[in-house]
């Protein structure tokens, strides 16, 4: 080896460098005896060396066992972990469906739903043991009281490694005690509503953010809403050419996307799918948060509808309904954004999952913040069995199609003009205001936000609580019942505030969450 020869060689050389060895022929023997010595030791030393190197070679090869088995129970503990958050999600979701269960549900919802062998066999003898059992009034409150304490316990807990996190449930207790606070009938607010649309929302964002499963449920929509908006592109580019295609112009690739998506949506309103989702959905509303069968409904359409399109589901039953049902109808129109609006975001560039997963939990939030904010005082005129959901006066699903896509284009010409104006006058704001964008979580260097800054946000602003959806809000549902126009109007302005509480109120719940 070359590390021996570079021993021995050290040795010779300091042995013939020695002056002795080289004057002294009488010890010339003794000196050459040293130096074969001194090159023995080199030599056994090197040896030495050698066997050490083995032997710790020897040691990192028996440590590759340990570092798989260190790993593999590296991989156990995570799924530990996740299976015992999905645990606690299925515990939570089972309290909250035996809670369900006990509210008292009109038997022409259940026959029309379930039919009468179901109802007889399996939903009564529950409801009837749920009705027994919940008979107390403090069941409820202490079953929802431990639902809490779990909720807070798993924050805390899932926060531990980034304490920030839980400065988004000191926003979420200001907003209802804001809610509170400025009640339009404080003493009259029902708390079954708030409590069971806020356990509804929050765990709808568990289900959404934090559990791996429900990310990639939502993950896998969000993937199959591009792909599917993404075909907007032949349209666009056929018409505009490169404008649409390789110069990316936004009018011209953008807003042709909120067209395509009037189009298919109208149809489904032709063939009555529309119908059917919007009713199911308004009917889980109804049982769980437990309001009325249009609010419910509303609620449920303006996952998809805009706030002028919804309310036409409900349009003859507006004129009869009380000021806190026409509150909660308007709080979920400002509280969401329109299908066409959403496609429109998407091809933005904003992440389609905040915005998906914002429309679905934006819904029972509306029930939850407006029920607090304009509590009902009057009895409801209406009920689910009463509505009857009406197909289009179209001729066929074509006709259908040109009806959805001229109704889309003063909404495209709307959000080109609203963008030209925003955009200016947002401008118009940074030059006097740059420095409190730090307060906000942005870099005053570059003025970008940080990932989790840019996901509240999302969340925040997903939806159509601004000053001009006033008007656009009076003028539609004041078309619809010209005779409830002075109601509309002295709720309208509450109805926006409590639309915006509303998103803020999903936001916090992003940011405890990411």
């Amino acid at each position: 080896m070359d590390f021996v020869n570079d021993k021995r060689n050290d040795g010779v050389v300091a042995a013939i460098d020695n002056p002795a060895f080289l004057t002294d022929p009488d010890d010339q023997k003794e000196k050459s005896k040293d130096v074969v010595v001194k090159m023995e030791e080199n030599t056994n030393s090197s040896s030495d060396d050698d066997d050490s190197d083995d032997e710790d070679h020897k040691n990192c090869l028996s440590l590759i066992p340990k570092y798989h088995a260190l790993q593999n129970k590296m991989k156990w503990l995570v799924q530990r972990q996740s299976a015992a958050t999905s645990l606690l999600v299925a515990a939570l979701y089972t309290a909250y469906v035996l809670t369900i269960l006990a509210i008292p549900t009109d038997t022409e919802i259940l026959k029309s739903l379930f039919g009468n062998v179901i109802k007889r066999t399996i939903l009564k003898p529950i409801n009837d043991f749920s009705e027994k059992i919940f008979s107390h009034k403090w069941v409820p409150w202490t079953g929802f009281g431990v639902l809490v304490i779990l909720a807070l316990v798993f924050v805390i807990v899932d926060s531990r490694n980034e304490l920030r996190r839980l400065q988004s449930l000191l926003g979420f207790a200001f907003l209802l005690l804001f809610g509170f606070v400025f009640s339009a009938a404080p003493t009259k607010i029902k708390w079954r509503h708030t409590a069971w649309g806020l356990s509804l929302q929050f765990t709808l964002g568990l289900l959404i953010l934090r559990w791996p499963f429900g990310q990639k449920v939502f993950d896998c929509a969000a993937g199959k809403v591009t792909t599917f908006l993404d075909f907007t592109n032949n349209g666009s580019d056929f018409v505009f050419g490169e404008l649409s295609s390789e110069m990316g112009i936004f009018a011209f690739s953008v807003l042709p996307v909120v067209l395509f998506f009037s189009f298919c949506i109208q149809i489904l309103y032709y063939w009555g799918v529309m119908q059917w989702v919007v009713l199911k959905l308004g009917w889980c509303l109804q049982v769980t948060i437990g309001t009325t069968a249009c609010e419910s409904i509303n609620a449920a359409a303006n996952i998809f509808l805009g706030q002028t399109e919804a309310p036409l589901l409900i349009k003859p039953y507006i004129p009869l309904m009380t000021k806190s049902e026409l509150h909660a109808v308007m709080t979920g129109g400002f509280a969401t954004v329109s299908g066409s609006v959403l496609a429109a975001y998407i091809n933005f560039g904003v992440d389609p999952v905040y915005l998906i997963s914002a429309s679905v939990m934006n819904a029972p939030a509306a029930l939850a913040f407006s029920k607090l904010f304009y509590p009902e005082t009057k009895k409801s005129k209406t009920s689910v069995a009463q509505l009857k959901m009406e197909k289009g006066d179209e001729a066929n699903w074509l006709h259908a199609a040109m009806v959805g896509v001229t109704n889309a284009i003063p909404l495209v010409a709307n959000i080109a003009a609203n963008l030209i104006s925003f955009y200016a006058f947002i401008a118009l704001c940074s030059h006097f205001f740059d420095w409190t964008c730090t307060l906000a979580g942005a870099d005053q260097g570059t003025c970008t936000l940080e990932k989790r800054a840019e996901t509240i946000a999302t969340y925040a602003l997903c939806g159509f609580s601004n000053i001009s959806s006033i008007g656009i809000n009076l003028g539609g549902f004041g078309a619809m019942a010209p005779s409830r126009r002075g109601d509309l109007a002295k709720v309208v302005v509450r109805a926006m505030i409590a639309g915006s509480c509303a998103t803020f109120l999903t936001a916090c719940i992003a940011g405890v969450f990411s």
